[in-house]
């Protein structure tokens, strides 16, 4: 399974949950320059929800660390996260709307054929 594939499914899961969750789907996979991609941009409780999701593959026990694909998202990603969020808004004319920055932990056990998924909200707060 090729890079591209692994987030697609990562993705697809994602989607699932916040569905799950209340979110509405606005957007997949935005690309806004050569910087900047965003995953799901989502709404609920009229906040717009940019949501980065990482997934990663593993074969064998997990044990209770859920959290590690989140530590995939590195200061340089979260820039291009500001960035391409400040694009967005901008591109769709949204006026006066809360934004957050989210993340999405997926991780895939090809061997045991299950999947963990964990929603981080705000993945900002503290940063600035």
């Amino acid at each position: 399974m090729d890079t591209k594939s692994k987030g697609s499914l990562g993705e697809r899961l994602a989607v699932k949950l916040l569905i799950s969750k209340g979110f509405e789907i606005i957007d997949q996979n935005v690309r806004l320059g050569k910087l900047s991609e965003l995953d799901i941009i989502a709404t609920k409780d009229k906040v717009l929800h940019i949501i980065e999701v990482k997934t990663v593959y593993k074969c064998g026990k997990l044990g209770d660390n859920l959290d590690f694909p989140i530590y995939n998202i590195t200061p340089r990603k979260v820039k291009h996260l500001k960035l391409g969020a400040q694009l967005y808004v901008q591109k769709q004319k949204y006026i006066d709307i809360d934004i957050t920055i989210d993340a999405i932990a997926c991780i895939v056990d090809n061997c045991c054929k299950k999947s963990w998924i964990k929603f981080f909200p705000n993945i900002l707060e503290g940063l600035d």
